[in-house]
């Protein structure tokens, strides 16, 4: 008898939706440990790769000490950084894949 195999479909969409309400619902996850520190790591990354960047350029990025600053203020700030909107985009997404996962 063959195994029955179940498949599961994950598409990653684009920046055209506001992520701002999805991300406080997967921030309100705590019980999933591995969400909680891709999240972690996932600050730390983009941190350091902010810092490699010229002063010129990381002047534009708004500051901030969480994830959520960061997505919160490229949401609302005078101008938008679309780096940021793509690495938060991933970030999220990735999270969500994690999340379903586990």
């Amino acid at each position: 008898m063959a195994d029955h195999l179940s498949l599961k479909l994950v598409m990653f969409g684009d920046q055209t939706f506001d992520l701002t309400q999805r991300w406080k619902d997967l921030f309100h996850i705590r019980n999933n440990p591995a969400v909680e520190d891709f999240l972690a790591k996932s600050y730390i990354a983009v941190r350091n790769e902010i810092y490699k960047l010229p002063v010129d350029v990381r002047n534009d990025i708004p500051r901030f000490t969480c994830l959520n600053d960061l997505i919160l203020s490229n949401q609302t700030g005078p101008r938008r950084v679309p780096a940021i909107d793509t690495a938060v985009a991933c970030i999220y997404e990735l999270a969500t894949f994690i999340r379903s996962v586990n």
